[in-house]
């Protein structure tokens, strides 16, 4: 009876154990997702930012080759061009690897 009663007591000390632990790894789970939840908007608005940016440039090649094939130079295609800065990824590369 005792040795029933301590292998008893042995499952529900390891029962517990593991619902806790099971606890703390969903709680970890909820905090990253809602950390994700948070960047998900400035995602999106990059992601549009980006997508015009690169419409624009398309443009602005498609232009500056039409011109090229005149024998013009087409000066407001080429300023847009030129100021075209570097896109900064970096801050997402390596938060949630």
């Amino acid at each position: 009876m005792r040795k029933a009663s301590d292998e008893y007591d042995g499952a529900q000390n390891a029962t517990a154990a593991a619902l806790q632990s099971l606890a703390e790894k969903s709680e970890a789970n909820r905090k990253t997702i809602e950390e994700l939840s948070m960047l998900l908007p400035e995602m999106a608005w990059n992601s549009a930012s980006l997508y015009h940016k690169q419409q624009k440039t398309i443009h602005n090649l498609k232009e500056l080759i039409d011109s090229c094939k005149r024998g013009k130079v087409a000066t407001r295609a080429l300023a847009d061009l030129s100021t075209l800065t570097d896109v900064n990824l970096n801050k997402y590369s390596n938060k949630y690897k």
